[in-house]
């Protein structure tokens, strides 16, 4: 008895399989949520030390905020982009853009770099068909 039960679940199992009724949908990890306030320790363009405070809020669909530090004053953000384990925030300071490329780590900080994009030129793009 026992055997032929566990022969008619495996010929449904199979059955199934066959008619798709199982679809394996492959399962992606949501991307971070860069909501919130971070302490930051960098160094300058020149290598010195400078801490700051990165604040990243939700609004309109969108992210905001800024990079607070004492020696720079309040740079905007741009733009930040995620990914299940990454995140990418573009600054605009006015007279050039800083983009910072962070991995998140297992323990929950994020390590990386930044870096300056000098003034630069105009640029269209159209998709090609």
């Amino acid at each position: 008895m026992r055997r032929s039960l566990s022969l008619s679940l495996s010929l449904v199992a199979l059955a199934a399989l066959a008619a798709g009724g199982f679809n394996a949908v492959a399962q992606t990890p949501d991307p971070v949520n860069p909501v919130g306030t971070y302490v930051v320790s960098t160094l300058t363009e020149e290598g010195s030390p400078l801490s700051g405070t990165l604040t990243v809020r939700a609004a309109n669909g969108n992210f905001t905020g800024e990079f607070s530090s004492d020696a720079g004053g309040t740079i905007p953000i741009r733009q930040v982009t995620t990914s299940a384990t990454h995140m990418m925030a573009a600054f605009d300071s006015g007279e050039s853009l800083a983009v910072a490329w962070l991995e998140r780590q297992p323990d929950g900080t994020f390590t990386g770099s930044w870096h300056t994009l000098m003034p630069g030129v105009n640029v269209k793009m159209t998709k090609a068909k």
